[in-house]
C-alpha cells in the first residue's frame, strides 16, 4: 500500500550537455564520453533489526525506516520482507521533502523478541556534470533554515564576502566550496555520531562530515542558493562478492542551479582522494545509495528527526531504542564470458 501525503510538487528539468558547458564554463569539469558509458553498480542491501526484549505487555509496536526512492540515478526494487510477526507493510511520504518511509504496525500477540529483515536491490549510476537530477521537492523549500543549519547574520556576511560579485548559482557555490576546502578542516567520521550543527564547523573552523556539509548547505542558503543534505550508505570501491557490513552512514550535499538542476558536492570524496580533488565538484560516484533528503523530518506519530538514517521505533506510542541493527550489501557480479 502506498500513501502519498499531498502538498508536494514535481519538477523535471532537461538540459543539453553542450549547453551546460557553455553556461558553467570552468566551474564544472566535463565528463569524457568514455566516462559516460561506465556501467551502473547493482547490489543487494539487507537491513536487519533485532529486538532482544520488548517490554512485557506491549500493546502496539510501530517500526519505521527510510526507504530509498527511485529516480534517474538509482533504481530500487520492491522489498523482500521477513519478520517474526509477518511481512505486512506499507509506505508513506513525508510532506516536507517527499522522503519514502517504510512502515509496519503490530497491535496484537507481540512477542518479547523479534527479528526483521528488509532486503532490496539497488541499481546506482554515477553522476557527471551535465546530468540533471530531478526530484519532487520545490527548490525554494531548501532556502529555509533548519534547526541546526541556521541562516543568520554572521553566515550571511561570510557568504557575501566569499561569493563577491560572481553571478550564477554554480559560480557562487564553487566559491563557497573552495573556501570550505581551503579554510575549514575536515574531520573524518560518520553521520550517526554527529548532530550536524553547521555553527560548530563555522565557529571552530573544523567539522565532521555532517557538520561540514551542513555549513556548506547553510552558506549556500545564506547566498540565496537552494541547498540540501542527503543521507545514505557509502559502499567500498571494490565489489563485494559476499555480504559485507556497511560501516556507518554517509552524507553529501547538493545545491540548485536553475539551468543545471541539482548539482552534487561530496567533501568526503574530496578529502579521501586529494589527487582527484579538482574532479569532485558536481560529480558523484556510483558507490552509494541515497536513503533520505533534508533535516527536521516529521515522522508519522513519532518525534521529529534531525535527519533520517536509523529506524524509528514506537512502543505504545513512545520512542524505543533497545534494538540492534545490522546493515550489509553484496554486489551482483557479472560472469565472465568463457
Amino acid at each position: 500500500m502506498i500513501i502519498r501525503i499531498p502538498g508536494t510538487r514535481k519538477y523535471s528539468l532537461g538540459l543539453a550537455f553542450t549547453f551546460l558547458l557553455i553556461l558553467s564554463g570552468s566551474y564544472l569539469s566535463p565528463a569524457q564520453p568514455a566516462q559516460k558509458k561506465k556501467e551502473e553498480r547493482k547490489f543487494e542491501v539487507t537491513y536487519a533489526m533485532f529486538f532482544p526484549g520488548l517490554p512485557k505487555g506491549t500493546e502496539e509496536l510501530i517500526i519505521q525506516l527510510p526507504y530509498p526512492s527511485k529516480n534517474k540515478i538509482q533504481k530500487i526494487s520492491i522489498p523482500a520482507v521477513t519478520c517474526t510477526m509477518g511481512n505486512d507493510h506499507e509506505f508513506y511520504y513525508d510532506s516536507k521533502y517527499d522522503n519514502k518511509i517504510f512502515r509496519m504496525k503490530f497491535n496484537e500477540n507481540i512477542p518479547p523478541m523479534m527479528e526483521l529483515y528488509v532486503q532490496y536491490t539497488v541499481r546506482r549510476k554515477p553522476v557527471f556534470p551535465g546530468d540533471t537530477i530531478t526530484e519532487n521537492s520545490d527548490p525554494k523549500v531548501f532556502l529555509k533554515p533548519d534547526s541546526l543549519v541556521p541562516v543568520n547574520e554572521d553566515m550571511t556576511k561570510l557568504a557575501a564576502k566569499i561569493t563577491g560579485n560572481d553571478k550564477g548559482n554554480t559560480a557562487r557555490a564553487r566559491k563557497i566550496y573552495e573556501h570550505m576546502t581551503g579554510k575549514i578542516k575536515f574531520l573524518p567520521g560518520n553521520a550517526e555520531n554527529s548532530d550536524g550543527n553547521a555553527m560548530t564547523a563555522m565557529d571552530n573552523k573544523e567539522g565532521d562530515p555532517v557538520e561540514y556539509h551542513a555549513l556548506f548547505t547553510g552558506m549556500c542558503r545564506a547566498a540565496n542558493i537552494p541547498a540540501r543534505m542527503n543521507f545514505g550508505f557509502r559502499l567500498d570501491d571494490t565489489l563485494a562478492v559476499k555480504k559485507t557490513q556497511l560501516s556507518g552512514f554517509h552524507c553529501w550535499a547538493e545545491f540548485y542551479d536553475e539551468k543545471l538542476g541539482w548539482v552534487p558536492v561530496d567533501f568526503n570524496e574530496y578529502f579521501n582522494h586529494p589527487d582527484r580533488k579538482n574532479k569532485h565538484f558536481g560529480r558523484l560516484n556510483k558507490n552509494r545509495v541515497k536513503l533520505s533528503t533534508g533535516r527536521d523530518i516529521d515522522i508519522w506519530g513519532g518525534p521529529r528527526q534531525n535527519y533520517l538514517t536509523n529506524p524509528v521505533i514506537l512502543v505504545d506510542g513512545k520512542p524505543y531504542t533497545n534494538i540492534k541493527t545490522h546493515f550489509s550489501y553484496k554486489d551482483y557480479i557479472k560472469k565472465k564470458a568463457q
